[in-house]
């Protein structure tokens, strides 16, 4: 926030275009290749290919700066590894859903597709302008109002002062905060800060646009209106990358479902299957997982159907309930962390 923290309180949107364009990822439609070696062109919103990150853990400042000097890279079995060897090409005008325990590299992957994190190893490529809510609040000055940061969210994304006086009324009234608008975002409330990042997130009319967890924090009228517009955007062509913990929003608004686990890839295919593995995957018994876990990764990669989990109870839906046999509506839990009582509404 080094920019917005030497802006005046007067602040204009022409500020220089090129913020942060350091990590930019490559153009797609430029980019050789692709996914499984084939071709990649204007069709495809974005292109991941065999992307990893790796941390390495801290050294010796003499040696690290002796690292940088001679731009030496961090060997494969040096540090935590975020993302291992992950792939995958999102088509225009696509929702993928990214599902995944926490730690397992969802935000990681995010960051390092919309330009701010560099990955270790591999190549991503983007088609067209990114909008992202990676965090609550990112991208926002807490001593600035939301009218100012209005303008500075839209600055960043390279959006002139006269097209952000064109929509700011738009924005205003989707975030619906009331005079709040000219007050510090610093006395906003969480969900306060998210009304007003999502109605600025996608005021730009972004070719692409990443929503990662935001919407956990608004209330559940404004989850509808987020969803609603985000149904808009995919039906004008928009590319969405969404990563939420709520399985009926995803099988909602995705067409397809990635699921990550310690930065590899397990699934990559329709929703309620995906959400149907994550969901075996975490109740399993936890002697039990690794083994199933690693069945996972053999059947993606070899691309058969994932298995069900090791000796799990087969569930044979009743014939009224609208499941019958299909193995994408099957259920497997672990007992053990089922509830004892449900409220009916």
């Amino acid at each position: 926030m080094s920019v917005a923290a030497a802006a005046p309180d007067s602040l204009r949107a022409d500020m220089a275009h090129d913020v942060g364009t350091a990590a930019r990822p490559a153009d797609a439609s430029q980019m050789g290749g692709g996914v499984a070696g084939s071709g990649v062109g204007a069709e495809m919103g974005i292109v991941v290919d065999g992307v990893g990150k790796v941390y390495r853990p801290l050294s010796h400042p003499a040696r690290l700066m002796l690292d940088l000097l001679r731009r030496r890279s961090a060997a494969p079995e040096d540090g935590h590894h975020a993302l291992k060897g992950v792939s995958f090409a999102v088509p225009r005008g696509t929702t993928l859903g990214i599902v995944g325990r926490n730690g397992s590299g969802k935000s990681t992957l995010l960051q390092i597709i919309c330009g701010t994190l560099r990955p270790s190893t591999g190549q991503i490529a983007v088609n067209g302008r990114i909008s992202a809510l990676l965090e609550l609040g990112s991208g926002f000055n807490p001593e600035f109002t939301g009218r100012e940061n209005v303008y500075l969210n839209g600055a960043i994304l390279g959006r002139t002062k006269a097209e952000i006086d064109a929509f700011f009324a738009d924005v205003e009234a989707f975030a619906d905060i009331g005079a709040a608008i000219d007050a510090p975002t610093k006395t906003y409330s969480t969900g306060m800060v998210m009304r007003l990042a999502f109605a600025a997130a996608v005021a730009v009319q972004p070719d692409i646009l990443v929503v990662d967890e935001a919407l956990a924090v608004g209330d559940e009228l404004f989850q509808r209106r987020c969803l609603a517009r985000i149904d808009e955007m995919k039906r004008n062509g928009a590319t969405i990358l969404f990563v939420s913990h709520s399985a009926g929003q995803v099988v909602e608004i995705c067409d397809r479902v990635l699921l990550l686990d310690r930065g590899e890839v397990l699934f990559d295919g329709a929703p309620r299957r995906g959400l149907n593995v994550y969901h075996r995957l975490i109740y399993t018994a936890a002697d039990k997982q690794a083994a199933y876990r690693t069945l996972l990764r053999e059947a993606y990669l070899s691309g058969e159907a994932p298995p069900p989990p090791p000796d799990a109870p087969q569930r044979r839906a009743d014939p009224g309930d609208g499941d019958g046999d299909d193995p994408d509506q099957a259920d497997f839990f672990n007992p053990g962390l089922m509830v004892d009582e449900t409220t009916v509404y």
